[in-house]
This record gives structure tokens, C-alpha cells and sequence, in this order.
């Protein structure tokens, strides 16, 4: 298991996530014509500790809606399970995280299309196998 799936499996089984997302949970971009609110991820650095088998990527989760409400809501479900976050993440066999890292976090609004928009970034500390 990869820690990406392992990251959707996570986010896919937390109620406080698919309570409002559902499955629109994507990685790297949204699809065409996807309904609000949505959630994407993306590995945007690939550290690891050679010698030590320590990964800690860091991955941006970002949250998309049209209302901005919505989209803070989400933002800040994504933050209450990620932050601090230790154990086995995904389904069998998962991957053991050391921790999950809370970086930063902005808004944005795109006016052409009415979408809000906050970018998450998020460290996840774990042993490589």
C-alpha cells in the first residue's frame, strides 16, 4: 500500500470527512462537472531518511466548494483528523505513521468560477517498509 492510498483510505473512513464530501475525495485535481463540497490530495514533496527508512512527505489537501461556509467546514474536519494523527493509516495492512504534521493553510476565491478554495499542507511522518 502506498501512503496515498493509505491517506484516501483514511480520509474515506472518517465520518467527520464523508459526512460532508461523501466519496469526492480526489487525487490531485477534481474531475470535470463535480458536485460541492470536494476534496483533493497531493503529494508535493517526497522526503525520506535514507538510512533510517523515515518517509515524511508532505501532501496538500485541499478543500473546494462554492460556498465558503462549506469549504471551512471541511477544511477544518480535514485538520481535527490529520493533526497529530498516530497509528496504522489505510485498510490491512496499513501504514504505521509516527505523525501527522499540521503545516499551514490559506483561502482563496476564484471569482471567474465562484469556487473557494483552502490548500492544507500536512507533514505525514512514517517508516517505510
Amino acid at each position: 500500500m502506498t501512503i496515498e492510498e493509505a491517506l484516501r483510505d483514511y480520509l474515506s473512513g472518517r465520518t467527520e470527512i464523508t459526512d460532508l464530501v461523501g466519496e469526492r475525495i480526489y487525487p490531485i485535481v477534481l474531475p470535470q462537472g463535480v458536485l460541492y463540497p470536494a476534496l483533493t490530495y497531493i503529494k508535493i514533496s517526497g522526503a525520506v531518511l535514507h538510512d533510517v527508512d523515515i518517509a515524511y512527505p508532505r501532501f496538500q489537501l485541499s478543500s473546494w466548494g462554492d460556498k465558503y461556509s462549506e469549504v471551512k467546514q471541511l477544511a477544518a474536519a480535514v485538520k481535527e483528523v490529520l493533526q497529530r494523527f498516530k497509528g496504522i493509516m489505510g485498510s490491512t495492512p496499513g501504514i504505521k505513521v509516527s505523525q501527522v504534521v499540521f503545516i499551514n493553510e490559506l483561502d482563496f476565491y476564484d471569482p471567474e468560477t465562484g469556487t473557494y478554495h483552502i490548500p492544507a499542507d500536512y507533514t505525514i511522518i512514517y517508516r517505510e517498509v
